[in-house]
């Protein structure tokens, strides 16, 4: 029984770090396009690129697991 909990952990685990890397990799999309469409220069690269480290970050935690 305790094993079978901690396969059910480690998928709940994966499939978390898999929906905010969905997540952020959505943010990064949505701040690259907006910053072709705006005059704010600095913070919108800023925050693609944030996100995109955070979507490649819970990509990388999921495959290892």
């Amino acid at each position: 029984m305790k094993k079978k909990e901690e396969h059910r952990l480690q998928r709940a685990e994966v499939h978390a770090a898999m929906s905010i890397a969905g997540v952020a990799a959505a943010l990064s999309t949505i701040a690259s396009e907006n910053s072709k469409n705006e005059t704010n220069e600095d913070r919108e690269p800023a925050i693609a690129s944030a996100a995109a480290l955070v979507a490649a970050q819970c990509a990388k935690v999921a495959e290892a697991m």
